[in-house]
C-alpha cells in the first residue's frame, strides 16, 4: 500500500518551485520537518500559492503571538492549541491580516 501513495510536492515542477518558496516564509529550524511540507504541499495544490502564503503568515504570527514554541506542524494541525492560546491571551485575534 505505501508504494501507491505519490507525494504530493513531487508531483509536478511548478508544485515543487512554488513549495520551496513558501518554505523560505517558514523558520529554518521547521523547514526539514516532513509532515510540514506535505501539509503545505497539500494547501498549496488544493488553495494555490497566494491564499496557502497567507494561511502561513497568519499561522507564523499566531504562533508568534502566543509564544508557541513547539512544532510548527503542531500548532498548524492541532487546533487545541489555538485554543488555549485564546483562553490564555483574551486579546488574541484569529482575524490577523
Amino acid at each position: 500500500m505505501p508504494d501507491k501513495i505519490v507525494s504530493l510536492e513531487k508531483r509536478d515542477a511548478a508544485l515543487q518551485k512554488d513549495l520551496e518558496r513558501l518554505l523560505q516564509i517558514v523558520p529554518a529550524r521547521h523547514q526539514g520537518d516532513g509532515d510540514l511540507r506535505q501539509l503545505i504541499a497539500f494547501r498549496l495544490k488544493i488553495d494555490g500559492f497566494t491564499p496557502t502564503r497567507s494561511y502561513i503568515v497568519r499561522k507564523l504570527r499566531e504562533m508568534n503571538a502566543c509564544g508557541f514554541s513547539g512544532r510548527m506542524f503542531d500548532y498548524v494541525k492541532n487546533d487545541q492549541a489555538e485554543n488555549t492560546c485564546r483562553d490564555q491571551k483574551p486579546g488574541f485575534s484569529d482575524n490577523i491580516p
